[in-house]
């Protein structure tokens, strides 16, 4: 064989592999058959992904086995995330309302863990500590660690006090409890960041790094989060139209989704913080051209927000006002479907997807 020929063969070996590797990692994005919808309340509908059709609806609130651990009172439920190895999904929700007589309420939560489809009871446990900011959790990629964290009131008003719990997901055992003091002042962003994590923290690609708004938090230690710079097509963009905010579709960055919001705006005699012009712009390394320009007059509106992207990048779900949950399709020409939510408020509504 010759050296030419030797080296095409490697080429193309290379080839095959990298279109596997793309073709078994888009398979597994598309793996993601539905997507659950829930409101605060507890209430949800169950949307296949594919056909955008409502397959079923239902209430955390119902669930045989169940209803004892969510509260009598108005309920704050929040749903954080899926685990598809146990097809089990994490629920928290308040005990009990320890101050409700007082504009920040402290309440004792627990988590709940139920079985999708099925929602049949899992476990649960109580939290440490009354919770006065949160809480939010983080649920490691191989599913054996659940991480809590929260603040809870200081005895100082010099200081913020935050609690990290980690449990191991079977049994739901605790097995670290941390309380961290943090000085209000001087404020010092990275001590927070070693504290706590939001809502927005995720798992970086290692499993180990937690990614949170500006840092890169590796246990105590905290480290500036530098994202890949956006497409010279995008940046120059956005100079130009400082009002578009960008949505990444794919971990690469090759598609982007850019939608126009306008703060403080007054329209048809109504003020606004946020408000949606409709105007989106789309992104893609490998169209021609790589970026267009799209109206959609269905996502004009007050009270936009973008609830979340299949893990595939090809669909965004974007709420508007208090009642319209719509789905982009952004792999169909941008066409825009409404979601029929039944009555559950689009304002608060949380996305969990799920292969079953």
């Amino acid at each position: 064989m010759s050296y030419q020929t030797f080296r095409n063969t490697i080429c193309w070996s290379i080839v095959v592999i990298l279109l596997a590797y793309s073709s078994s990692i888009q398979s597994q994005d598309n793996n993601w058959r539905y997507a659950y919808f829930f409101s605060g309340i507890g209430k949800f509908v169950k949307v296949e992904v594919a056909t955008n059709r409502v397959v079923a609806r239902g209430s955390l609130l119902e669930i045989e086995g169940a209803r004892h651990l969510f509260p009598e009172f108005e309920p704050n439920i929040s749903v954080w995330g899926y685990d598809r190895h146990t097809g089990w999904v994490y629920v928290t929700a308040p005990i009990e309302d320890l101050a409700s007589k007082k504009s920040d309420p402290v309440l004792r939560y627990r988590v709940v863990v139920l079985t999708l489809p099925e929602f049949q009871l899992v476990g649960h446990a109580e939290l440490a500590e009354p919770v006065y900011q949160g809480p939010n959790l983080l649920l490691t990629p191989d599913g054996k660690r659940l991480l809590v964290s929260y603040e809870v009131v200081s005895d100082d008003d010099a200081y913020w006090v935050f609690v990290r719990e980690i449990y191991d997901t079977r049994g739901l055992r605790r097995i670290e409890l941390k309380r961290a003091r943090v000085a209000r002042e001087p404020y010092d962003p990275e001590a927070v960041a070693r504290a706590r994590f939001t809502r927005k923290a995720r798992f970086a690609a290692d499993g180990e790094t937690i990614i949170d708004g500006r840092y890169e938090i590796v246990g105590d230690r905290v480290f500036p989060h530098r994202p890949a710079p956006w497409p010279e097509e995008v940046s120059k963009y956005r100079q130009a139209h400082p009002d578009f905010f960008v949505v990444r579709l794919d971990k690469g960055g090759r598609r982007l989704l850019l939608w126009e919001l306008k703060q403080n705006q007054k329209v048809k005699g109504r003020y606004y913080q946020r408000y949606a012009t409709g105007r989106f712009a789309l992104y893609e390394a490998l169209a021609t051209p790589r970026l267009r320009e799209y109206r959609l007059a269905e996502l004009e509106g007050g009270f936009p927000r973008v609830v979340a992207v299949t893990p595939g990048g090809d669909k965004v779900y974007f709420a508007v006002g208090k009642e319209k949950l719509y789905v982009i399709e952004v792999t169909k020409g941008m066409k825009v479907n409404q979601i029929d939510l039944g009555g559950l408020s689009a304002l608060h509504v949380t996305c969990v997807f799920a292969d079953r």
